[in-house]
């Protein structure tokens, strides 16, 4: 997570629910009347109208300024500015309805809140509005929303397969932080199911890599015509002083480069390098 100049809360990646915290006095006019027209999306929402802050030191409460929580739902994952643009539809001209815009973490959860249905909420005191005070529209089902159906559950798996190609993910650990940081909760539901499919792919990123690495020593020995039997050994004739007393980790093996850049760890925990000049990413073998 982070947060902008403003302070707003924004997740990383995308999520398929959202919800804001948006205030009336900010919104178009007639926005309840009006609501299904402009998002035209499923939604929830529930007007706060009654809460109160966290008690001073003298033990007086004074009542919040009047608020809105909106659950919006989408047929797929979207990204928070797209989420933004639609909750925007909202605003009066020239003003700002929402101040915080959040992926939703647990439906169900988010769905009670709307309402201060929750442990939590009871726990602080919270005001504790009626069912009836929760509208929603546009056909929002929060019974189908907690269900995950098949076509979903491919689309998610593949979403975590293309992160761990796209991200260079070479072991377990670094996929399970990704998808807690960056994915819905109901994606870890997958990551537990589909486990030993997605080591796998992640050992099949390391072999990648190692292929690669190895195809490209060949290829400068080709077309260098010079023998090179470890990454410490210089390959290029013009640089044989500055390499032979160089860290063997600061230059290319492949293009003999000095532009190097640390760039993550293999599943053994390895240092990877990308050299800046030929994109090309190794790892160095110990001797």
């Amino acid at each position: 997570m982070q947060k902008n100049e403003e302070n707003q809360v924004i997740t990383v990646g995308k999520a398929r629910y959202w919800w804001a915290v948006l205030y009336p006095e900010n919104m178009i006019e007639d926005w309840e009347n009006l609501i299904a027209e402009k998002l035209q999306l499923p939604f929830a929402y529930c007007i706060h109208d009654d809460d109160l802050e966290k008690e001073f030191e003298d033990q007086t409460q004074q009542k919040r300024k009047t608020h809105v929580h909106i659950i919006i739902a989408f047929a797929n994952t979207t990204t928070y500015k797209h989420v933004t643009s639609i909750f925007s539809l909202l605003n009066a001209p020239d003003k700002r309805a929402f101040n915080k815009v959040e992926a939703v973490r647990g439906i169900r959860h988010c769905y009670e809140y709307l309402i201060h249905n929750t442990e939590t909420a009871k726990k602080d005191n919270k005001k504790q509005y009626s069912p009836s005070d929760r509208v929603i529209g546009n056909n929002f089902d929060i019974g189908a929303y907690e269900q995950i159906s098949t076509s979903d559950k491919l689309r998610m798996s593949k979403e975590i397969c293309n992160y761990i190609v796209e991200h260079d993910i070479y072991n377990f650990a670094d996929l399970y932080m990704a998808v807690i940081s960056n994915f819905d909760d109901v994606y870890f539901e997958i990551l537990q199911t589909h486990s030993g499919f997605y080591e796998r792919l992640i050992k099949g990123n390391y072999h990648r890599l190692e292929t690669a690495y190895c195809e490209g020593i060949e290829e400068s020995n080709h077309h260098e015509n010079v023998s090179v039997t470890s990454v410490g050994m210089a390959h290029d004739n013009a640089h044989d002083n500055a390499h032979d007393n160089a860290d063997t980790r600061n230059y290319c093996p492949i293009c003999g480069s000095f532009e190097v850049v640390k760039n993550g760890k293999t599943r053994a925990n390895t240092q990877v390098f990308k050299c800046k000049a030929c994109g090309k990413r190794y790892v160095v073998s110990e001797e």
